[in-house]
């Protein structure tokens, strides 16, 4: 299926892990526009097969060694009629998203409070989140070599693994400054 954009939505085939590059780079750029930078060095690893066992995510964690990771991914947008609000996991045009677990990793709960400080503090759309099955490359930070504290910025996404995978522009929008906000508040 062609890309679609519409006037508050994207619709693609694989926007699930594209996405999350386009995040990375997005928040790296507006990090480098800020005045006095930022405190921590920041290392954006762009890996494959992460719906098959998190492979490159792993062999990349083994070798950064990082102190705290970040997982980027989509999570369910399931806010389509006849879906009850709390098995929703996320929902569009809420902003944002804090992944509080996923049946492969449980963020860190002091990352995921100074996340949703972050957010309260300027302004930024959020919403915690709990996927009850799926996982993340965020879990293979967190579990590699002595381990590293995580937490995963998500944005909710209808029809996962689709060819009209669906994100919310104003939520892509705010993933993205929340996540280069939360790493400029980092030191």
């Amino acid at each position: 299926q062609p890309f679609l954009e519409t006037p508050k939505k994207l619709v693609s085939k694989a926007l699930d892990n594209r996405r999350a590059c386009f995040v990375a780079i997005e928040a790296v750029r507006k990090l480098a526009k800020r005045k006095g930078g930022h405190a921590c060095e920041i290392i954006c690893a762009f890996t494959t097969q992460e719906e098959v066992g998190l492979r490159g995510a792993q062999t990349a964690a083994y070798s950064v060694k990082a102190d705290i990771g970040v997982g980027l991914d989509v999570t369910l947008a399931c806010d389509t009629p006849g879906v009850p609000d709390n098995q929703r996991v996320s929902k569009q045009g809420n902003g944002a998203g804090s992944l509080i677990q996923d049946s492969s990793m449980i963020s860190d709960a002091g990352l995921v409070a100074d996340v949703v400080a972050v957010a309260k503090k300027h302004k930024i759309p959020y919403q915690k989140s709990i996927l009850p099955r799926g996982g993340q490359d965020g879990a293979a930070i967190q579990r590699a070599g002595e381990g590293a504290r995580c937490v995963a910025i998500v944005t909710g996404t209808r029809y996962i693994h689709t060819t009209t995978e669906m994100v919310d522009k104003a939520d892509l929008e705010a993933t993205i400054d929340l996540l280069a906000e939360w790493l400029a508040s980092l030191s």
